[in-house]
């Protein structure tokens, strides 16, 4: 029988993940979407710098090639995984108090790099699912809050982030989980997430409302 396993994001240094900085996805993607950098210059080395002084001269007849912009001409292996997160604190429609779903949404933020002046302050992140890791920069993020509590607190919300960066899978898959030196970013602190954050399987049994639990 598969092992049940929990999608994570952590940062990504010196060429490895620092796994005790890692926070698991509340609910695993239903779906990834890679785009996979093409390149057509593919000659011996010599040959491709002719090829490139070319393109620059305006000789572009018949060549099919990047753009001088494009990521493509120094590193071809570069992939862009696209993936939608979802976040929620909702048990049920009539609580008490309602927990800001911002808290969670928030964990992203490092990795926006608006504040960084310096290339080598720059956060990379490292998204892994199963035999799925992929290291790089967040290079978009778009959030959407689609249920709110009575007095305006947004409980649920929706992240479409993309990572443009290298494939690390075989490299990570492996990694001795001894090297974890501290928790995993605890998902709320009521009775509902402190169960899933023990045994993320028990969700479905907590569960309480239709057949897709993004939807009440």
């Amino acid at each position: 029988m598969a092992v049940y396993q929990k999608a994570y994001i952590c940062p990504f240094r010196n060429g490895r993940p620092e796994l005790g900085k890692k926070f698991y996805v509340q609910f695993n993607p239903t779906e990834l979407s890679i785009e996979e950098a093409i390149g057509a210059m593919d000659q011996e080395q010599e040959d491709q710098e002719q090829e490139k002084k070319k393109l620059l001269r305006g000789s572009r007849i018949g060549i099919q090639h990047p753009l001088k912009a494009s990521g493509a001409w120094n590193k071809k292996t570069q992939m862009t995984l696209s993936v939608s997160l979802f976040f929620n604190t909702l048990e049920k429609m009539n609580q008490d108090t309602y927990e800001d779903v911002r808290k969670y949404v928030g964990q992203l933020y490092p990795y926006r790099n608006r504040s960084t002046d310096n290339s080598r302050n720059v956060e990379q992140i490292y998204f892994f699912w199963g035999s799925i890791a992929v290291a790089g920069l967040l290079t978009s993020m778009s959030v959407r809050y689609t249920v709110f509590a009575p007095d305006g607190k947004p409980v649920r919300a929706q992240a479409d982030i993309s990572i443009r960066g290298d494939y690390v899978g075989d490299q990570t898959y492996n990694l001795f989980t001894g090297e974890e030196t501290g928790r995993e970013a605890d998902f709320g602190r009521n009775e509902i997430h402190t169960l899933i954050g023990e045994d993320p399987s028990r969700w479905r049994s907590r569960y309480v409302g239709k057949d897709n639990p993004r939807i009440e």
